[in-house]
């Protein structure tokens, strides 16, 4: 098949202004003796909405994914067999300005993109191998109802406006290549009916008691030119009106997250947005008293990510959060993995590398890590550097970015192919993060690498380890990842490159902070001498880490790397019964209390914070599978396990299931029995308190009583 643009041009509209959606337009005849499938073959920059013959043809939403358009322009493939017509069809396509064509001004400036231009359409409509239809100066284009649309800020829809048609024009390419968009498409999950109204005078505040990423869907009835204003907020005030300026107060322009619907007087309308999506738990619903508000409901949507695993468990508050951390990482992806909803709605990469693993125990991440990968490659410089946030035009290379955040690059590919046995995975990303690796060992001063952020997001009465030796920590933590990619790929320069960068970062670690241990109280310390080798004395470094645990009064102390990387050194070192103390804690700091805080999500600091849906403590997920049950993968791809679960006396049930590339492998236990369920070609060894099997495929059952912790 020839290339599927062959022959198609990227048009745009001449006439429509910076701020609306222009619409395109082509009538065609089709007969269905055509041979072959019928597909259509669209890019259109920032979004698109597509009908043919006024009906929509699938259920995606916010199509093409983001990139870096200056380099990956995706496209999408559409089947329309079922929707084409013996004789005269039509095939109306509105564009949204997304990410492409960013008008307002926000901290992250993407109004600056090298990319930036007006919204523009490529399509191709092919009868098997045979193109029958292809954009160009023969379409209709207009200014369409939208009229004003922003990423940010919402969306205007006068739904009074007809189309007046005139001519498209051909524009220039974006200047990204054209890729086949492969990452699971972004798709409504639910709808959520109010749980209440807070009390207030109009306008009428509508809380659906879930933080949730998506729009309002309005039904409403009135007379032509009344507008319908709705807002977005996670936070309502006493007063009863919404808290909104945490979260805007990155994007420097008066609106943020408002619809606005223009009646167009003919009985109900019902409408929501498009060609965005917000943060939200409330919803204020601004009507004039004319108008009628018939029926207001949420529409959570985010990328279509399969479920790989789940838990049940009777015990509410973990309940709670395995809840909270799903709502927060799905609501925090689309395209790409996100800190928050709202006010970023960024691909910050250390956020994302430190829930990677509870993501992938949770979630079908193939594709969707793929892509996000690729825009990271798709940002790294010549020279090797990579930025905080991808995809990103120019911002975050001299702010943010840095090893502690980079680690992204290795650590997430590493996590992959031990998930899914995928060496090509490994190869697909070799050579970017050798790059990476030259770039961090000639940016070294004396062993430690001079930029980069700490351990985000602490309690302030924290005892937080020094930036400087959290950088040089997971610098060895990325010489140790490049080392074990090199062996991997017997490829020895990737090897040696990461064993060097080790070599140097770990005694510059011991140099500089290694007469901190006895004396600090920070657990983080503790725990990433102990799971990177930087002691001696993992004993004594084991009691530190318990000594400040105790000082803590068994609570977190410490931000996003010590939640990742405390529990798994407890557990690594014999301690679960300390790591379950840690994870179950009620109060503040710790998960519970932030589940309780946050509506059904997590959120930005162990306080709930100026947003209230994050992912980034998340970690504590994957600590469930790996602990509670001990799911250990032996060898890549789930080939070989180890099933060693940790069971507290006070948890009498609980059950786990992920799904590895050979099939369902579950864990469960209630007050009697444990019970293991292998799929056929895994190799497993259950591990108790004083024994252990070897077990082959099938359902295994064992008493409790064997693998109970005595405590």
């Amino acid at each position: 098949m020839n290339f599927p643009f062959h022959g198609a041009r990227w048009i745009g509209c001449p006439d429509c202004s910076a701020d609306a959606s222009p619409v395109f337009r082509k009538t065609f005849q089709w007969s269905k003796g055509a041979s072959g499938a019928a597909t259509l073959y669209i890019s259109g920059l920032g979004f698109y909405a597509l009908r043919l013959n006024g009906g929509a043809v699938n259920d995606e939403m916010l199509n093409p994914a983001f990139s870096r358009y200056d380099q990956t322009v995706y496209y999408n493939e559409i089947p329309l067999d079922a929707f084409l017509r013996e004789g005269e069809n039509v095939l109306e396509v509105e564009l949204g300005n997304g990410w492409y064509n960013q008008q307002q001004e926000d901290a992250w400036q993407f109004e600056h993109a090298v990319w930036k231009g007006a919204p523009r359409l490529i399509c191709a409509l092919y009868a098997g191998e045979t193109c029958v239809l292809a954009s160009g100066s023969d379409w209709q284009a207009a200014s369409g109802a939208t009229t004003f649309n922003s990423l940010r800020c919402g969306e205007t829809f006068d739904a009074r406006v007809q189309p007046q048609w005139g001519r498209a024009a051909v524009v220039p390419p974006p200047g990204g290549a054209l890729k086949r968009q492969e990452i699971e498409p972004i798709r409504l999950r639910r709808y959520i009916d109010p749980v209440g109204v807070v009390p207030s005078e109009q306008p009428v505040v509508y809380d659906f008691g879930v933080n949730l990423s998506g729009n309002v869907e309005i039904c409403v009835e009135g007379p032509c030119g009344a507008k319908v204003t709705i807002v977005y907020s996670e936070i309502v005030m006493p007063n009863g009106y919404l808290a909104r300026e945490q979260h805007q107060q990155f994007v420097y322009f008066p609106r943020f997250q408002q619809d606005e619907y223009i009646l167009a007087g003919q009985g109900q309308e019902t409408w929501h947005s498009r060609f965005g999506y917000n943060g939200f738990r409330y919803a204020m619903v601004r009507a004039p008293r004319e108008c009628k508000v018939l029926r207001v409901r949420a529409c959570q949507f985010h990328t279509d990510l399969q479920d790989a695993g789940g838990i049940s468990t009777g015990d509410a508050s973990l309940c709670r959060i395995q809840a909270a951390i799903r709502q927060s990482s799905l609501t925090n992806f689309h395209h790409m993995p996100t800190d928050c909803p709202h006010r970023e709605k960024n691909g910050w990469t250390g956020d994302a590398w430190l829930s990677a693993r509870q993501m992938l125990f949770n979630f079908d991440m193939r594709k969707a890590y793929i892509k996000w990968l690729d825009d990271i490659v798709d940002c790294q410089r010549p020279g090797g550097q990579i930025p905080c946030i991808a995809p990103t035009s120019a911002w975050g290379y001299a702010w943010g970015s840095g090893i502690t955040w980079d680690v992204a690059l290795l650590a997430i590919p590493w996590e992959m192919y031990w998930f899914y046995g995928d060496a090509a995975i490994l190869r697909r990303y070799a050579q970017p993060v050798q790059k990476y690796m030259q770039y961090l060992r000639d940016t070294l001063d004396h062993g430690i690498p001079p930029y980069g952020l700490g351990d985000w997001c602490a309690p302030p009465e924290a005892d937080l380890i020094p930036e400087a030796a959290l950088r040089a920590c997971m610098a060895v933590y990325a010489g140790q990842l490049a080392e074990q990619m090199g062996r991997a790929l017997a490829d020895d320069a990737l090897r040696e490159l990461g064993e060097g960068v080790a070599r140097e970062c770990k005694p510059a670690f011991l140099r500089e902070y290694g007469a901190m241990a006895g004396e600090s109280s920070c657990q983080l310390y503790y725990a990433l001498r102990l799971l990177l080798g930087l002691s001696d004395g993992p004993e004594e470094d084991l009691r530190g880490l318990l000594r400040s645990l105790d000082a803590a009064q068994g609570h977190i102390m410490g931000g996003i790397f010590t939640a990742r990387f405390v529990p798994e050194a407890l557990t690594r070192f014999g301690r679960p019964d300390a790591a379950w103390k840690l994870a179950s804690a009620k109060g503040y700091p710790g998960w519970d209390d932030l589940a309780n805080k946050c509506a059904g999500t997590l959120g930005e600091s162990w306080f709930g914070g100026s947003s209230m849906n994050h992912h980034m403590f998340s970690s504590i997920g994957a600590w469930y599978y790996q602990a509670l049950a001990g799911m250990r993968a032996l060898e890549p791809g789930f080939a070989k396990v180890l099933l060693a679960p940790y069971i507290p006396q006070d948890l009498p049930q609980f059950s786990a299931w992920h799904q590895t590339p050979r099939g369902k492998l579950l864990l469960e236990w209630d007050e009697a029995r444990v019970t293991v369920e292998i799929p056929a070609g895994v190799a497993a060894t259950v591990r108790a308190q004083k024994a252990q099997w070897d077990v082959g495929a099938g359902r295994h059952s064992f008493s409790r009583r064997d693998f109970e912790a005595q405590e």
